[in-house]
């Protein structure tokens, strides 16, 4: 998975599983499955959030009707003991609520972020920025294929000096960097 795709990457994907088959899937369609997922994970979070609850009314019990904890009775040790695990479920039932709300909160999201991409809008967008990147990559091509063709025809070292300080209408003829290079014998 990337998240964009190169011909580079494309190459890479080939070499490691030989052959490359669309997806069958729509986006809409995988949203929804992501959303059932973590709609489930929610679930399940929800169902763990009621046990510890559930635990912690029952550890509750062996404190009705306020009966302290007697200090230095044989019972005082089993008392905290009890109250400690009670806390411990609480805090447990809490913190699995508070993943359901995650849970939630992402599954919306996932929607939400779905219904954006199918929007006609979005896709009219994407479209114009993916052929305004085509439009540069191609210009800089054929500023390549002319600065070959220039660059081909030079034969002799002068002739690579006056051509080194032109300039095309495309761009220049040569980077500075590289002229120095050059110059210095690199």
């Amino acid at each position: 998975m990337a998240p964009k795709w190169t011909p580079k990457r494309e190459d890479f994907c080939l070499e490691l599983a030989g052959e490359i088959e669309p997806e069958l899937t729509t986006l809409a369609e995988r949203a929804e499955a992501k959303a059932e997922r973590l709609d489930a994970l929610g679930d399940k979070r929800s169902h763990q959030s009621n046990a510890f609850m559930r635990a912690a009314d029952d550890l509750s019990q062996a404190f009705y009707m306020g009966q302290p904890i007697l200090v230095g009775h044989h019972s005082e040790a089993k008392a905290r003991k009890t109250q400690e695990r009670m806390h411990n479920a609480m805090d447990k039932s809490v913190r699995a609520a508070k993943a359901v709300q995650y849970w939630q909160w992402k599954a919306a999201g996932v929607e939400r972020f779905a219904n954006m991409k199918n929007n006609p809008k979005t896709r009219r967008n994407r479209i114009k920025t993916l052929l305004a990147e085509l439009r540069d990559i191609q210009r800089t091509l054929n500023h390549a294929a002319l600065c070959l063709k220039v660059w081909g025809q030079a034969t002799s070292d002068e002739a690579i000096e006056k051509l080194a300080g032109m300039r095309l209408k495309t761009g220049d003829l040569v980077y500075w960097d590289h002229l120095q290079a050059y110059r210095q014998g690199a």
